[in-house]
């Protein structure tokens, strides 16, 4: 043999060492090469073999890391905001909330409720009636408070 062959390393020519764990071998190596991130190299390796496990655990990492960045993001947009654009987000919010509920259930909106961007629409809304099925909710704490529920909704009707 005129080399030294995959799986093996030859620090010299009398000299034939199989590849160490961890490591990597190729044809004609003259040391082991360490075996890279997120790979597997079982003795005897003459190339890495890709780990799935490692490439989830690093986009799990990155994910966290923009979680992370974004939270913080949005805590200074927060601390920088005054009192008063604080209010007209809350007022906006409490306002679109009343104009969907009052859109479910099939009321009409009241001119004072309307935005300026749809004043010149009618106010009349389509009613909307809500059917479900199997309907099941969980807190946080994993205790399940509502189970195989199902009804229906229907427009101008209270339900209890």
């Amino acid at each position: 043999d005129n080399g030294c062959p995959r799986r093996y390393y030859c620090p010299s020519t009398d000299q034939k060492i199989i590849c160490p764990e961890g490591s990597f071998c190729r044809s004609y190596s003259m040391a082991p090469t360490k075996c890279p991130n997120f790979s597997n190299c079982p003795e005897g390796s003459s190339a890495p073999r890709f780990r799935f496990s490692g490439l989830v655990i690093f986009a799990i990492f990155v994910m966290i890391i923009f979680g992370v960045d974004k939270f913080l993001e949005y805590q200074r947009d927060i601390e920088n905001m005054s009192a008063q654009t604080r209010m007209a987000k809350k007022a906006k919010v409490k306002k679109s909330m009343q104009t969907l509920t009052h859109w479910m259930l099939g009321g009409q909106v009241n001119e004072m409720m309307m935005s300026n961007k749809l004043k010149g629409f009618s106010s009349k809304l389509l009613p909307l009636t809500i059917t479900f099925e199997d309907f099941k909710l969980i807190l946080p704490n994993g205790t399940c408070i509502l189970q195989d529920v199902s009804g229906v909704l229907y427009p101008g009707h209270v339900t209890a």
